[in-house]
């Protein structure tokens, strides 16, 4: 019986009460044949398929040496040149922003790990990296960013034919249990004062773009005025500039567009030229000074942030306030699920938590056309009967009134429960 090349091994275990039973391992394994007829196995990789590229690269390998034709071992390999091959292939498929960072990462944990070539890149080592960056204050996020670029590479790897499999494919991602900065959602007046303690322009303009369209910081720093249309009232994202790479067009609040028309005529810039151009290199900065300035707590008590995201997410939770519908909020937050625009973007307050509850109706009352028929039968002298009354003749089997047709009984409901209508208001002007 032919033995398979790529299997995965069994081995007996013995149970808690005794029994034993046989398991597979998690890892494939290949036979072959190298070049000098000796028959050799290995342990290939945690799926079937990197266990096929290990053995056709194996059987690739005793080939050559049966021809006599020269092998270079994979482990040889210089990283730099796997580094520069990988950044040109990658160089059509993606933005030259992302590529830089992407190569920026790689070579920082290869400097790190004090790595030459392939074979040096193990998976302890690696670990150990990640360690040291989570030590130095990375987060999770950050952390994952650095395994998942430098994966990226070993896998680009893998598929070019360089490497018969990824040598860090074991290693797993951190945990995010908890987020770096949790936001909160400023209120109405705690905005008012923020935006009249702006002083510079570019603050002023780049916090109100915040506040109507939610854009990120990113987002805010790289639109230009030809992303800008004043006589539609319409603003686009590029999908180069932003996160999610899709784009999208918004609608621009009546305050914005006012505020960007004198801006507009107060530089007359150029159709490519930046809206705001001279912001800061960091502008966490100025706006701590302006919240100051305004007296608005950069963290609160519950450990919150009032940072430039948090003003994105001061204008999800208005749109909740203007009784904007969830997806509306999820379009103009440009999330890909409505899960995370709820989840993580939209805030409740103690005023609209009281006023939800206040708007319930009085279950105590009496329910509709009990009191008329109460007062047909002489059963009261004030023209109503208590709730428990009502239900001891019904337990008796006292009188009841023929049933409302469904809409008129509903309208009946909400005249006299005092229920209000809701109104659709637009965003408050700031």
């Amino acid at each position: 019986m032919m033995r398979k090349p790529i299997y995965r091994e069994t081995r007996t275990v013995t149970l808690p009460d005794g029994t034993k039973e046989r398991r597979k391992s998690e890892w494939w394994y290949v036979r072959w044949t190298d070049g000098k007829g000796r028959r050799r196995k290995a342990r290939a990789g945690p799926t079937f398929a990197l266990a096929k590229q290990v053995l056709t690269k194996k059987l690739e390998e005793a080939a050559a040496t049966r021809a006599g034709l020269p092998i270079q071992n994979a482990g040889d390999l210089r990283l730099d040149g796997l580094v520069s091959r990988y950044v040109e292939a990658r160089r059509p498929h993606v933005t030259s922003r992302h590529l830089a960072e992407a190569e920026s990462v790689v070579q920082r944990a290869f400097d790190e790990l004090g790595a030459w070539r392939v074979r040096d890149v193990t998976p302890e080592a690696v670990e150990k990296y990640l360690n040291r960056r989570a030590e130095k204050g990375a987060s999770p996020r950050t952390v994952n960013v650095d395994l998942t670029r430098v994966k990226a590479l070993f896998n680009w790897a893998v598929a070019a034919g360089e490497l018969a499999m990824n040598p860090i494919v074991g290693v797993k991602a951190r945990p995010q249990y908890e987020k770096r900065h949790a936001r909160r959602a400023l209120s109405e007046d705690e905005v008012k004062r923020l935006v009249a303690s702006a002083e510079e322009d570019w603050l002023h303009v780049s916090i109100l773009l915040a506040l109507y369209t939610g854009l990120r910081l990113g987002e805010i720093r790289a639109l230009l005025w030809s992303d800008v249309d004043l006589d539609g009232g319409e603003l686009r994202i590029r999908p180069e500039i932003e996160k999610s790479r899709r784009g999208a067009v918004l609608p621009l609040h009546p305050v914005l567009k006012g505020e960007l028309e004198r801006q507009y005529k107060k530089t007359v810039p150029g159709p490519g030229s930046l809206v705001v151009a001279n912001m800061v290199c960091k502008p966490i900065k100025p706006l701590r000074e302006a919240l100051a300035r305004a007296k608005v707590v950069y963290r609160d008590e519950t450990g919150r942030f009032a940072d430039w995201h948090a003003l994105r997410h001061t204008f999800l939770t208005n749109l909740v306030r203007s009784d904007a519908d969830m997806k509306t909020i999820q379009s103009l937050g440009r999330h890909a699920t409505a899960a995370l625009t709820l989840g993580t973007y939209l805030h409740a307050s103690r005023d609209r938590e009281a006023a939800a509850v206040a708007g319930l109706p009085d279950f105590t009352e009496a329910p509709d056309g009990a009191a008329e028929e109460a007062a047909r039968e002489g059963t009261t002298g004030a023209g109503t009967t208590s709730t428990s009354a009502q239900r001891a003749q019904k337990k008796d089997g006292g009188p009841n009134t023929e049933p409302e047709p469904a809409l008129e009984k509903s309208a009946n409901c909400l005249l006299s429960s005092g229920s209000r209508v809701r109104v659709l208001l637009p965003p408050p002007d700031y």
